[in-house]
């Protein structure tokens, strides 16, 4: 009986220190588990400072301190990209996806106060200063996009308009999606030779047609860049055939002739018509910076000379320094004159304008321009790879991934992100003028700048308007910038 105690005795203790001994392997593997987790928590808080969460640059968050925007990223849906004065002629309403994001583009403007519109869309031709989507919410983002000259729409060259907008796309260089060589719809037309006549030939022409040495062809008379007149002192000293409305001298083949519409001239049978013209006339309606249309585009595809007058900086988009007749370059009228003769009489000097169709785009600027865009505008572009056949569709893109990227920023960097963006860097032009007795556009248009003038105060009547969450009948406005006119006349004059 005794040995049985004894043995149950220390089956007893053997078990207290089997339980002892387990309690203290638990209290041992608690610890390092909650020494692991701190640990661990440690290293989170410290990659903090080693590694940051990715956040907004400094630089990144700069592009947005002009916006004056309150952005909401809490948005579920699409979010609706509206065409409040549209370039489409139809009813539009799609989704479109680009890569990871996507957008609705509509001009449907019952849609204006849907929570999910954030941009809304301005074709500079169809703006309307007392036709604006007003109130403006704090989330709503604005956009512009304008391919030609303010000739049409003055009003969009004065600071009060454009900096209404948060996105631009025009014709200058530092708009958020420039578009300056929009008219330059495929980069193979520079080096294709399919509408070229041999210099051979050209002068053939020249004596057996008794062709003129210049080519011109316009029917928008009267312009801003006063070519017409530029062009009556040309005659003065060189021939030129004007086939146009203005200063026409001779008539254009029945089947070249434009009836309306402007698509006689983008015909084989028309770039093949120009192409015999040893030198063209390329003057812009309007003298602004980085402006540069077909008129430049279509002699350098079929070689013709272009004789250029409109962007101050047409120098920096030519395929080489000598592609191209400057009339900036001349002192005047008559000196260019006697250049062009010159040229007219020496093959082998004139035949150094074309040697860029043989060794193609020599200006990395304009190289470099043509490779980064997204666009292309014809479907006869043979070497273009880019993802859009008209900018129309880049710029959508481009507004929907910015617009996108916004409320990543908002969502990291807080809800209000800056003030406006868009400035007179992204669309304006000086004032116009018009060419002196010499040929130097010098000389202070006084009809050209009335209106230039008058934009001025349709501006700040906008503004008013704009600022009063206003809007008023077209009749009403044009009475209201009467006043306005008068007013600053009154002052002005006292």
């Amino acid at each position: 009986m005794r040995t049985i105690n004894l043995f149950i005795n220390r089956v007893c203790v053997a078990r207290c220190i089997i339980a002892a001994m387990w309690t203290r392997r638990r209290f041992i593997f608690k610890v390092f588990v909650l020494t692991i987790s701190l640990l661990i928590c440690l290293a989170i808080f410290l990659s903090k400072f080693v590694y940051p969460v990715p956040k907004p640059s400094d630089t990144e968050i700069s592009r947005y301190q002009e916006r004056n925007i309150t952005l909401n990223s809490s948005s579920k849906g699409t979010p609706i990209l509206l065409w409040w004065s549209s370039i489409y002629s139809t009813i539009v309403d799609d989704v479109k996806t680009f890569g990871s994001v996507q957008c609705r583009v509509t001009n449907n403007r019952t849609l204006r106060n849907n929570p999910d519109t954030k941009v809304f869309i301005f074709y500079g031709s169809h703006f309307e200063p007392y036709d604006l989507p007003l109130p403006r919410h704090k989330n709503h983002l604005w956009a512009l996009i304008h391919e030609e000259s303010p000739r049409n729409v003055y009003i969009l060259n004065h600071e009060n308009t454009i900096t209404l907008f948060n996105f631009t796309s025009t014709f200058q260089r530092r708009s958020n999606y420039p578009i300056t060589t929009q008219w330059l719809k495929c980069p193979d037309w520079l080096w294709e030779t399919t509408f070229m006549i041999s210099l051979e030939e050209k002068n053939r022409l020249r004596n057996t047609e008794g062709l003129a040495p210049i080519l011109y062809v316009h029917s928008d008379c009267h312009t801003p860049s006063d070519r017409d007149s530029f062009v009556t002192m040309l005659q003065k000293y060189i021939r030129v055939d004007s086939y146009g409305v203005c200063l026409n001298n001779k008539k254009l083949p029945e089947n070249l002739r434009f009836r309306g519409s402007m698509l006689a001239m983008e015909s084989d049978e028309f770039l093949k018509f120009v192409g015999r013209y040893k030198f063209s006339i390329a003057i812009e309606n309007a003298v602004c910076d980085d402006y540069i249309t077909e008129k430049l585009w279509r002699p350098l595809r079929v070689g013709s000379v272009p004789i250029v007058f409109g962007s101050p900086s047409v120098r920096d988009f030519l395929p080489s320094n000598h592609s191209a007749i400057l009339v900036q370059d001349f002192r005047s009228v008559a000196e260019l004159a006697l250049y062009v003769e010159y040229l007219d009489t020496h093959d082998e000097k004139y035949d150094m304008y074309l040697r860029f169709k043989k060794r193609k785009i020599r200006n990395n600027f304009l190289q470099d321009i043509l490779q980064k865009r997204d666009w292309h505008a014809s479907k006869d572009c043979k070497t273009s790879r880019t993802k859009h056949n008209s900018f129309i569709f880049g710029f959508e893109e481009f507004v929907c991934r910015e617009m996108h990227e916004l409320e990543r920023y908002a969502s990291q960097a807080g809800s209000k992100i800056g003030k406006k963006i868009a400035s007179l860097l992204h669309y304006s032009c000086p004032e116009p003028k018009r060419f002196d007795k010499l040929g130097r556009y010098t000389v202070r248009d006084k009809e050209w700048l009335q209106e230039w003038t008058d934009a001025r105060y349709e501006a700040i009547v906008m503004w008013n308007l704009y600022s009063n969450n206003r809007t008023v009948q077209p009749d009403v406005f044009v009475q209201m910038v009467k006043s306005e006119k008068e007013k600053n006349t009154k002052i002005f004059t006292n």
